[in-house]
């Protein structure tokens, strides 16, 4: 059987009173308040100073969640922190260092010789310890 939907349930996020332009943006997210906003968002197509990147754990490294922006790691040291293995970590972007994988250099992440990666040092969002 098919699921049924009561079709006289109105979305919660919709505001019954205004018109339909005006559904798209809230007013009351005023440039300053949008600003402080989007600094709340998880960045995941580009990483720049101030982002905030999710990592996840892989094979004892933590890749950040990407799209189309590979090779992008929780540093070293910021891993060191770390007191256990958590599946994800979540921290604001105060540093990014390039690298590039070359012979006389230990390739941490295992990546082709030559290619080009990039050490994210954050600053923790959520305690490390309860993880």
């Amino acid at each position: 059987p098919s699921p049924k939907f009561d079709h006289n349930v109105k979305p919660k996020c919709v505001n019954q009173t205004s018109s339909p332009s005006s559904q798209v943006l809230n007013p009351a997210l005023t440039p300053p308040r949008w600003k402080e906003q989007s600094n709340m968002r998880i960045s995941f197509k580009s990483f720049q100073l101030h982002d905030i990147a999710l990592f996840l754990e892989r094979k004892g490294v933590y890749v950040a969640f990407n799209q189309d922006c590979p090779n992008r790691f929780l540093a070293p040291e910021c891993q060191s922190v770390l007191k256990t293995k958590p599946l994800s970590v979540l921290g604001k972007i105060v540093q990014i260092r390039k690298g590039k994988v070359e012979p006389n250099r230990k390739n941490l992440y295992k990546l082709a010789m030559g290619t080009d990666y990039y050490e994210l040092i954050v600053e923790f969002l959520q305690p490390v310890e309860n993880h």
